[in-house]
């Protein structure tokens, strides 16, 4: 998972413009040191849910839930991005419109 980090774009890692917990699931995965920890303790933790004990006795709702909200999260972090893309692109041709005016409405009908 750490690698993966390292590969996101660097908005993706300092923003917030994504939810509580997928920033604190980011922090928690670049300051990981052990395993057993970042799976167990801190990634749940994270995820607003309990730290898991390890002699805690479940009947796998637990994991369920873990593995529901970390793979809502981790998606969210993997998504940001592009969505910021899309949200600077949508006004972007009005934006160039205003300020060229004719001109780019010519260009626009030259590129259709």
């Amino acid at each position: 998972m750490r690698t993966d980090l390292k590969k996101l774009p660097a908005y993706t890692i300092k923003t917030t413009r994504i939810s509580k917990e997928a920033q604190a699931v980011v922090k928690t995965l670049q300051m990981a040191q052990e395993p057993d920890v970042l799976l167990f303790k801190t990634l749940p933790i994270a995820c607003r849910l309990e730290a898991i004990a390890p002699n805690q006795i479940d009947d796998g709702t637990t994991a369920k839930k873990f593995k529901t909200q970390l793979v809502y999260v981790l998606q969210e972090v993997q998504t940001s991005y592009d969505c910021l893309l899309t949200h600077c692109q949508s006004p972007l041709p009005y934006m160039m419109l205003l300020r060229y005016g004719t001109a780019m409405k010519n260009c626009v009908k030259i590129c259709a």
